[in-house]
């Protein structure tokens, strides 16, 4: 059986990140991976440690917030999607931007779901609304352009840093999430809808965004949608229905 949960979404906002952060390019985070690499016998990787690519979800997160949060208001719950690991992997980012986010609202992180943590980001958050405890709550999806230490398998890896901020209010929108299904089963069962966005996983071209692709076209164009995704590690489905697609 699927599992459903229905809030609503009433703001989006999709942005690029460019340059790196500084502790990219710090000798620490060197040491720090290499020590937390070594006993599962996994290789830095030194190309990217020396460019110093990578970004940090707290400063991407921190940037999105400044821009979503209008004067005055504040924020319920916030949760924070990514599959990607951050280039800050001592901190916990999700309570630094309730730190710095208007309200310090509940906070916590979804991860080691590919792209699926997106929507098991909002189907948490309908369970706040939906309960009375919390009356918005802000998902941060966010991935960063930097892998620094070696895969065991190959993994799609975002072409930019970038993040999408969605602000959601108890209303009309519901997730599906389907699990123990195949790319071809998650296609049958696809809606028919005027406005339906694809995830790489499910489009026959691949983007160069896996985690916020479909999140950003949604944001250049926000309204009744439907957006949805397959994550083939963990063979799920996800489907978002935003407002109420004829």
């Amino acid at each position: 059986m699927p599992i459903a949960q229905r809030t609503g979404t009433v703001r989006a906002l999709a942005r690029f990140f460019p340059g790196a952060s500084e502790l990219a390019r710090e000798p620490v985070l060197r040491e720090y991976l290499a020590d937390a690499a070594r006993p599962y016998g996994v290789a830095v990787c030194e190309d990217e440690l020396a460019a110093g690519r990578g970004h940090s979800y707290g400063e991407m997160g921190q940037g999105l917030l400044e821009e979503v949060v209008g004067e005055g208001e504040e924020v319920g719950v916030l949760i924070l999607a990514h599959a990607v690991p951050d280039v800050r992997p001592g901190r916990s980012t999700a309570l630094y931007l309730s730190s710095v986010c208007p309200g310090r609202p509940h906070a916590f992180a979804v991860t080691e779901q590919g792209v699926s943590a997106a929507y098991t980001a909002i189907r948490l958050a309908a369970t706040f609304l939906g309960s009375g405890e919390s009356r918005n709550a802000l998902i941060l999806i966010v991935e960063q352009a930097a892998q620094f230490y070696e895969m065991r398998t190959p993994v799609s890896m975002p072409k930019q840093h970038a993040g999408v901020a969605l602000w959601l209010e108890p209303g009309d929108a519901t997730v599906y999430q389907h699990t123990c299904v195949t790319r071809a089963e998650a296609l049958r069962l696809l809606p028919e809808a005027p406005l339906l966005l694809l995830g790489d996983g499910l489009a026959e071209v691949a983007g160069e965004q896996p985690m916020t692709g479909a999140w950003a076209a949604y944001a250049e164009q926000p309204g009744p949608a439907v957006i949805a995704d397959y994550d083939p590690d963990i063979q799920t489905l996800s489907i978002c229905v935003l407002g109420t697609p004829a």
